[in-house]
Protein backbone atom coordinates (compact mmCIF):
# COMPACT_ATOMS: atom_id res chain seq x y z
CA UNK A 1 0.00 0.00 0.00
CA UNK A 2 1.18 3.59 -0.81
CA UNK A 3 0.62 6.87 1.41
CA UNK A 4 -2.60 7.41 -0.76
CA UNK A 5 -4.15 3.93 0.46
CA UNK A 6 -2.75 4.85 4.07
CA UNK A 7 -3.18 8.01 4.18
CA UNK A 8 -7.22 7.42 3.12
CA UNK A 9 -7.74 4.02 5.30
CA UNK A 10 -6.29 6.78 8.23
CA UNK A 11 -8.44 9.67 7.75
CA UNK A 12 -11.68 7.42 6.73
CA UNK A 13 -11.24 5.88 9.90
CA UNK A 14 -11.45 9.46 12.22
CA UNK A 15 -14.80 9.54 10.48
CA UNK A 16 -13.41 12.22 8.22
CA UNK A 17 -14.90 12.52 4.97
CA UNK A 18 -13.35 10.73 2.10
CA UNK A 19 -12.88 13.40 -0.35
CA UNK A 20 -10.79 15.11 2.44
CA UNK A 21 -8.50 12.66 2.02
CA UNK A 22 -9.02 12.13 -1.81
CA UNK A 23 -8.32 16.23 -2.22
CA UNK A 24 -5.01 15.36 -0.39
CA UNK A 25 -2.63 13.01 -2.59
CA UNK A 26 0.70 13.29 -0.83
CA UNK A 27 2.24 13.94 2.45
CA UNK A 28 3.04 17.76 1.16
CA UNK A 29 0.41 18.31 0.33
CA UNK A 30 -1.54 17.08 3.58
CA UNK A 31 0.61 18.98 5.49
CA UNK A 32 0.67 22.07 3.59
CA UNK A 33 -2.87 22.12 3.82
CA UNK A 34 -2.86 21.59 7.78
CA UNK A 35 -0.09 24.44 8.11
CA UNK A 36 -2.84 26.78 6.24
CA UNK A 37 -5.21 25.55 8.89
CA UNK A 38 -2.84 26.52 11.96
CA UNK A 39 -2.36 29.88 10.17
CA UNK A 40 -6.05 30.72 10.37
CA UNK A 41 -7.33 30.08 7.44
CA UNK A 42 -10.95 28.20 6.70
CA UNK A 43 -11.24 24.96 5.55
CA UNK A 44 -12.40 25.94 2.45
CA UNK A 45 -9.61 28.73 1.89
CA UNK A 46 -6.81 26.14 3.03
CA UNK A 47 -8.29 23.98 -0.09
CA UNK A 48 -8.07 26.34 -2.39
CA UNK A 49 -4.52 27.73 -1.42
CA UNK A 50 -3.47 24.09 -2.31
CA UNK A 51 -5.00 23.84 -5.49
CA UNK A 52 -8.39 22.92 -5.20
CA UNK A 53 -11.28 24.05 -7.05
CA UNK A 54 -13.63 26.37 -5.28
CA UNK A 55 -16.78 24.95 -5.62
CA UNK A 56 -15.24 21.39 -4.65
CA UNK A 57 -13.26 23.15 -1.61
CA UNK A 58 -16.45 24.55 -0.62
CA UNK A 59 -18.42 20.93 -0.55
CA UNK A 60 -15.92 19.72 1.40
CA UNK A 61 -15.66 22.13 4.03
CA UNK A 62 -19.70 21.82 4.34
CA UNK A 63 -19.15 17.96 4.78
CA UNK A 64 -16.40 18.67 7.86
CA UNK A 65 -18.42 21.76 9.14
CA UNK A 66 -19.57 19.96 12.32
CA UNK A 67 -15.78 18.65 13.01
CA UNK A 68 -13.33 21.20 15.07
CA UNK A 69 -10.54 22.78 12.80
CA UNK A 70 -7.96 21.22 15.47
CA UNK A 71 -9.50 17.78 15.28
CA UNK A 72 -9.09 17.92 11.73
CA UNK A 73 -5.72 19.00 12.05
CA UNK A 74 -4.57 15.77 14.37
CA UNK A 75 -6.17 13.85 12.15
CA UNK A 76 -4.42 14.88 8.71
CA UNK A 77 -1.14 15.47 10.14
CA UNK A 78 -1.05 12.14 11.88
CA UNK A 79 -2.23 10.09 9.45
CA UNK A 80 0.36 11.57 7.01
CA UNK A 81 3.16 10.86 9.62
CA UNK A 82 2.06 7.52 9.85
CA UNK A 83 1.56 7.30 6.18
CA UNK A 84 4.70 9.25 4.99
CA UNK A 85 6.71 6.92 7.57
CA UNK A 86 10.75 7.42 7.07
CA UNK A 87 10.48 9.93 3.80
CA UNK A 88 8.54 12.50 6.27
CA UNK A 89 11.52 14.17 7.03
CA UNK A 90 12.35 14.54 3.26
CA UNK A 91 9.16 15.92 2.46
CA UNK A 92 9.38 18.62 5.30
CA UNK A 93 12.84 19.42 4.06
CA UNK A 94 10.56 20.11 0.34
CA UNK A 95 8.29 22.56 2.07
CA UNK A 96 7.78 26.47 2.64
CA UNK A 97 9.82 27.16 5.90
CA UNK A 98 6.65 29.21 7.18
CA UNK A 99 4.75 25.95 6.40
CA UNK A 100 6.88 23.92 8.30
CA UNK A 101 7.09 26.25 11.00
CA UNK A 102 3.40 26.31 11.65
CA UNK A 103 3.46 22.66 11.56
CA UNK A 104 6.27 21.99 14.46
CA UNK A 105 3.44 21.68 16.94
CA UNK A 106 0.98 19.69 15.66
CA UNK A 107 4.00 17.45 14.54
CA UNK A 108 5.19 17.26 17.87
CA UNK A 109 1.21 15.87 18.93
CA UNK A 110 1.62 13.29 16.38
CA UNK A 111 4.74 11.87 17.63
CA UNK A 112 7.13 13.21 15.74
CA UNK A 113 10.46 14.10 16.97
CA UNK A 114 11.32 17.98 17.07
CA UNK A 115 14.86 16.97 16.29
CA UNK A 116 13.78 15.62 13.06
CA UNK A 117 11.95 18.60 11.86
CA UNK A 118 15.22 21.25 13.59
CA UNK A 119 16.65 20.71 9.82
CA UNK A 120 13.62 21.68 8.01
Amino acid sequence: MGFVDDFTDCITGKNLPPDLANSLPDAKTALAFASKLIQGATVADALVAIGIGTEVAEAIAEAVAAITVGAIIGAVVGCAVNAAGSSLRDVLLSMDGSDTSALQGALADAGFNASDTAAA
